[in-house]
């Protein structure tokens, strides 16, 4: 799993060490917020996709394009999504922590 802010963490021990009370982003997750904020609906491939280029540091890239369909309409669009915007939409909750 990746972290929710996109980037390598390492524990102790070596492994995955996911920030933020141990919690990691799922696709699903993922899904319903790019839903929730930006109107796009994405399959879990996307999301998937989108996860594991937040967690690659995007390459130096300043946005990432994302295929979906648009959340009202249904619609197939085609997305640029800045990097930073796909960032504050996974560590949104830490603002908001549910109880």
């Amino acid at each position: 799993m990746l972290c929710r802010v996109g980037t390598a963490h390492q524990n102790a021990g070596g492994g995955p060490c996911p920030p933020y009370g141990g919690k990691a982003m799922e696709e699903n997750e993922l899904q319903k917020r790019l839903r929730q904020g930006l109107g796009l609906r994405v399959g879990p491939e996307m999301a998937k996709f989108l996860l594991r280029r937040m967690g690659e540091g995007s390459l130096g890239e300043s946005a990432i394009s994302a295929m979906g369909g648009d959340a009202r309409t249904g619609i197939p669009v085609l997305r640029t999504i800045p990097i930073n915007v796909l960032k504050n939409l996974a560590s949104e909750d830490r603002a908001n922590p549910e109880t």
